[in-house]
Formats: C-alpha cells, structure tokens, sequence
C-alpha cells in the first residue's frame, strides 16, 4: 500500500516515523535506515539489510555491501596492529 504521512521536523531535528509505518514497515528501535536526497527535494527513506546480500557478479558470487571505511586504511591498521604483536613478542 502506498500511502503519504506528513510530518513535522522537531526542535531536535528528530524526523518522527508514524505508527501505521512501523506497523507496516515491521521497524524496531534500532532498525537502519537509509536517507537518501534528490536534487528534487525528495527524500527517500529505505530500511538497509543488516544481513549483505550475496549477487552473482560475472558468473562469481560475491557479497553486496557497504564499507564504513576505506579497505586500504582497514588494511593499514591491521598490518600496524600484527606487527606491533610481532614486534613485542620478540623482546627487542
């Protein structure tokens, strides 16, 4: 069912979600969701997966989704931390 709610932006900047939504939308506290702006000024809300979803790219499965930071700086701080391990195990 496509239905339109109008709500008020409180004095926080809180965007309440109606009722009937949550209801219909199955949301918990704690559910994510995306906000997503077009120069339309449309905005859009979409629940996000909490579980990435496997795609089939080029005949290989992979996994779809998204990163909170750069891999290469992932990367970096993990090779930092193995070799700050290495290093203090060998009582140099």
């Amino acid at each position: 069912m496509h239905t339109i709610h109008r709500v008020r932006i409180d004095h926080n900047g809180h965007l309440p979600i109606p009722v009937e939504v949550w209801a219909e939308m199955g949301l918990a506290p704690g559910t994510t969701v995306a906000i997503e702006a077009s120069d339309a000024q449309v905005i859009t809300l979409r629940i996000v997966s909490e579980e990435p979803a496997i795609v089939e790219e080029n005949g290989i499965r992979v996994i779809a989704s998204q990163v909170d930071e750069p891999v290469t700086t992932f990367l970096e701080g993990q090779r930092r931390s193995r070799m700050a391990s290495v290093t203090s195990s060998l009582d140099l």
